[in-house]
């Protein structure tokens, strides 16, 4: 899949600069520091589903199977995981990340530590990823530099990349599609793969990886005045399919793509729950995503910063020398701008049927951050066009502030 215009790929030998190496190096460096000190000294279980993660592991290395049936599984006892309790598992995520797991589990037994620290391999190894497909895709030396630095500063990043969890399943997959995006090569096959990963991993990060896609063959199926399918649309299409296969087994079994938990830790009694119309939950949806920015939850109101960034990434729509890098970035921000209403209704009806508002996750969201941080740094090139980088430092602070002083201040318990 081609993105570029009239033209064909780019196969120009790229090498990695001194200052881009070491950015990267240190910031991935600085990345596995924070999660690997999160897998040593953090309490566990963490609030971020990391006993019903490790229950699945349990199950699925007891039993394996593809196609769970969600309903029978229980919770492990946090204190310890030799018993399970009587609590429904909530999780209704597909099977690979705790398949991949699963042997861990077993050969450490049941090591708590070696789950996080291979959390925290899998996370590096994403973002390092999509840093490198980054290096490729940017033709610019100082848009190189701050697309690397932006990569690693989703906030929540370190701090999840320490624990067990399949986000870190997601950063793979983010990395497969930008490192597909950023290869002439198999270019088609990189993305694919990325589709099926993210399907099989979470529905969230199908459906964002799965629009970036879709808007990016957009650029490809016009001819002149003509739509011309090509045969690389159709390997997407299957990858697509074949990622939402885990779905599409638990709609023919259920009736619901996801399954739907019943357990005391999911259903709010109804004289508990908050008395919220559509426009009374989209302000506390919008309050959750700020409040859950940055590193440590609540450490800042984030709704200027998060507002001017993405007011800041429009620009990304000017011309620039880096045609193909612009594509890859439009084409995500389009994605997030679909996104967002998509997990807005997803998360009114789950307050509907259960009175939860714990669905407005910025995690949701880590799989298109490497395309809105692409965004923010080309619009930063587009503004400052070689004068002194006034945006540039703007989006540095904006950007650190709820990441590097989150994490400052977010210190594991022991």
């Amino acid at each position: 899949m081609s993105l570029a215009i009239g033209r064909g790929p780019r196969v120009t030998s790229r090498h990695i600069s001194l200052d881009a190496g070491l950015l990267f190096a240190l910031a991935l460096s600085a990345h596995l520091f924070v999660a690997v000190e999160v897998a040593l000294y953090s309490s566990f279980p963490s609030t971020y589903d990391e006993i019903a993660h490790i229950s699945f592991i349990k199950a699925l290395a007891d039993a394996p199977v593809l196609f769970p049936n969600y309903g029978g599984y229980r919770l492990l006892d946090p204190k310890d995981l030799t018993l399970w309790t009587s609590e429904p598992n909530y999780l209704a995520h597909p099977s690979l990340y705790y398949l991949f797991m699963a042997p861990l589990w077993s050969l450490s037994g049941g090591s708590v530590t070696a789950l996080r620290l291979a959390d925290a391999a899998l996370s590096g190894f994403g973002l390092a990823l999509t840093a490198a497909a980054g290096i490729k895709l940017i033709e610019d030396r100082r848009t190189q530099l701050l697309f690397i630095l932006l990569v690693f500063c989703f906030p929540k990043n370190p701090v999840i990349g320490g624990i067990i969890s399949n986000d870190n399943f997601v950063l793979i997959a983010a990395g497969l599609f930008f490192w597909g995006c950023a290869t002439p090569r198999h270019r088609t096959l990189w993305i694919g793969l990325a589709l099926i990963l993210a399907g099989w991993t979470k529905l969230t990060a199908l459906i964002g990886l799965g629009t970036a896609a879709a808007v990016l063959s957009l650029y490809t199926l016009r001819r002149g005045d003509k739509l011309a399918l090509r045969r690389e649309h159709f390997i997407l299409a299957v990858a697509g399919l074949i990622g939402f296969l885990p779905y599409g087994v638990n709609w023919i079994r259920t009736g619901h793509l996801l399954f739907v938990p019943q357990n005391s830790f999911w259903i709010i009694p109804a004289d508990q729950r908050l008395k919220l119309d559509a426009v009374g939950f989209l302000r506390v949806f919008i309050g959750q995503i700020v409040n859950k920015f940055p590193a440590a939850d609540r450490m800042m109101d984030d709704t200027l910063p998060l507002a001017v960034l993405i007011l800041l990434s429009f620009a990304a729509h000017r011309k620039t020398a880096d045609e193909i890098a612009r594509r890859v970035a439009i084409g995500f921000l389009a994605a997030l701008m679909i996104f967002v209403p998509i997990h807005f209704y997803y998360a009114w009806q789950t307050f509907l049927s259960s009175g939860e508002t714990s669905d407005a996750q910025p995690r949701y969201y880590n799989e298109l951050w490497p395309g809105f941080a692409l965004a923010l740094a080309l619009a930063c090139a587009s503004i400052d066009r070689g004068r002194w980088p006034i945006a540039t430092i703007c989006v540095v602070i904006l950007c650190l502030l709820p990441t590097a002083t989150g994490l400052i201040i977010f210190h594991p318990p022991v």
